[in-house]
């Protein structure tokens, strides 16, 4: 049975304010996301990783993963 981990990343990022919500702010020189997926990555006994993440950010999130992933 495989072991999914699901980054919760659909957040608006209201409660920081400004226009991009958090996960998508550089920490580091990544994106947050990117650092959160690549400790699943590197993570033994992890075989899938599945990202959740607002519609209106989907194509960002694919840029993100092509680029840093």
């Amino acid at each position: 049975m495989p072991n999914v981990a699901v980054v919760l990343a659909a957040g608006l990022g209201l409660r920081v304010g400004g226009d991009t919500p958090k996960q998508f702010l550089p920490l580091d020189g990544r994106p947050v996301v990117a650092h959160s997926i690549d400790a699943f990555q590197q993570a033994d006994g992890i075989n899938e990783i599945c990202v959740v993440v607002h519609p209106s950010w989907r194509g960002r999130m694919q840029a993100i993963a092509s680029e840093y992933l």
